[in-house]
């Protein structure tokens, strides 16, 4: 019981009523309700998200997705102590992702395994979940060292950075995260996926960033 059989590709990523941005990671079936809860609330109360305090949004949130997660960790305790394994827990385990229009600003929310909400700032502005975190966060943070230390990334910045992060955490990461990137942008309170050809000129700077690694390589290899 818990034990992986086979591997598939699914999408975790998705747009609600083209205004949120909604990632979660672990099952897809608390994702799926998450989703269903966001999508089918009134337009009013969708709307008056928007025009809350940031602490009060990601409350609210917090507390529409631990409805669904708190269910299935006490279900999963009941069948853990019945089995004598803790892998029901996997059914309950996630992390969420967030971005929303708040009070004319576009937000970004992280919520833990206890669906605890945690806001991005110009301090942190980056957030990873998922299996692949271990290898993402410390990439993301060589991003932000070496092109935005002193300022927080633009729309096009943040594109590059979560391409190239994805793109290596896919390559580095044990298991668990498979391609292709899909990316989700917020601008204004409009939230729309990237296609294909949107990422063009992104992969073209992440291949000039790697060759001007190699030529820094090469100038040191010739000045010893």
């Amino acid at each position: 019981m818990g034990q992986q059989t086979v591997k598939e590709i699914t999408t975790k990523l998705c747009i609600v009523k083209n205004a949120l941005i909604l990632a979660v990671s672990g099952p897809v079936g608390l994702a799926q309700r998450y989703w269903g809860e966001l999508e089918s609330m009134p337009a009013g109360d969708f709307q008056a998200l928007g025009g809350k305090w940031c602490h009060e949004v990601s409350t609210s949130l917090s507390a529409l997705f631990w409805k669904h997660t708190e269910v299935e960790y006490h279900r999963a305790h009941v069948v853990a102590q019945v089995t004598g394994t803790r892998a029901p827990l996997v059914n309950a385990q996630n992390q969420a992702v967030v971005a929303l229009h708040v009070r004319g600003h576009d937000c970004l929310f992280q919520f833990s395994e206890t669906c605890a909400p945690e806001e991005a700032t110009d301090d942190l502005p980056y957030i990873s979940v998922g299996s692949g975190q271990q290898n993402a966060d410390p990439f993301l943070a060589f991003l932000r060292r070496t092109f935005w230390e002193d300022k927080v990334p633009n729309l096009s910045d943040g594109i590059l950075a979560t391409l190239w992060t994805l793109e290596e955490t896919i390559k580095s990461a044990p298991g668990g995260v498979a391609g292709p990137p899909l990316i989700a942008t917020l601008k204004g309170g409009k939230a729309r996926l990237l296609e294909a050809g949107d990422l063009d000129e992104h992969w073209q700077a992440i291949e000039a960033g790697r060759d001007s690694l190699r030529r820094f390589q090469k100038a040191l290899q010739a000045a010893e």
